[in-house]
């Protein structure tokens, strides 16, 4: 998992903005802010401060080094965002998890995926263990929505793990659009590793936690190569840019001389 990543699901499970956490580290907002953009890279020791600073500490272990679910990652979020579910699903569960997505979609609510079709939404390469969509749902909304739902295979967790509930994850939930007609609200990845992280009762959860890495990492991948591209477009227009301002500068020392 990446120093970023880590920044801010302790932050997050801990209940603190940029700023709370800024105080505590003595530091200036505007640091955690590149921190967990990815714009800078927080030392090793920066990351345990800060971790601590959330009344946190990581736990160290070592593996051999395996990419592979990366590559995997990379694959999913290539389909459509449907596929995505359908791809991990038994064939005899893909029929249920559409009519139940769908379902969803064409609620007037507020209700955010969470567990691991919101993981495979996002990109995670973890075969799919049943037919069952996990939502969590606003509180003035959930008793019309458990009503509306009714027959499918559906879990509401109030609060998941680590979190602390709507409000929380509507912060950083993603809409998604399952075809021209139907959208859903997804938890972010970050806060999908949050709820696997803090899932004590949960046996697949540390298998969960492994493919939303994997999604994390292919996400971030895409992100930089988006950005050295970007960078690179832009370089010969900074070289213009620096040329026409020396020239300029020139023209004003001659005028003056």
């Amino acid at each position: 998992m990446s120093a970023r990543d880590l920044i801010v699901i302790a932050r997050r499970r801990a209940g603190l903005s940029q700023r709370e956490l800024a105080d505590r580290l003595a530091r200036p907002q505007a640091t955690v802010a590149r921190w967990e953009s990815g714009a800078r890279e927080p030392s090793f020791a920066a990351v345990q401060q800060a971790l601590k600073a959330c009344g946190l500490q990581q736990l160290i272990g070592l593996a051999t080094y395996d990419d592979s679910d990366v590559a995997l990652a990379h694959q999913q979020l290539a389909l459509p965002t449907l596929e995505r579910v359908t791809a991990l699903a038994s064939p005899g569960d893909r029929p249920a998890l559409e009519h139940t997505l769908v379902a969803i979609g064409e609620l007037d609510s507020r209700l955010i995926l969470t567990g691991a079709v919101a993981a495979a939404l996002q990109g995670s390469p973890v075969i799919l263990p049943s037919d069952r969509v996990e939502l969590v749902a606003h509180a003035d909304d959930r008793e019309r929505v458990v009503a509306e739902l009714a027959g499918m295979a559906v879990l509401f967790r109030d609060d998941p793990p680590g979190t602390r509930g709507y409000g929380d994850l509507a912060r950083s939930a993603d809409r998604m659009a399952l075809d021209d007609g139907h959208e859903i609200s997804v938890a972010g990845l970050q806060d999908l590793l949050r709820i696997a992280l803090s899932d004590r009762d949960d046996p697949s959860a540390m298998s969960a936690a492994i493919g939303l890495d994997a999604a994390l990492r292919a996400r971030h991948a895409h992100e930089h190569e988006h950005t050295t591209d970007e960078q690179t477009r832009a370089e010969p227009l900074d070289a213009v840019e620096r040329w026409l301002d020396q020239a300029a500068a020139r023209l004003l020392r001659e005028e003056r001389g």
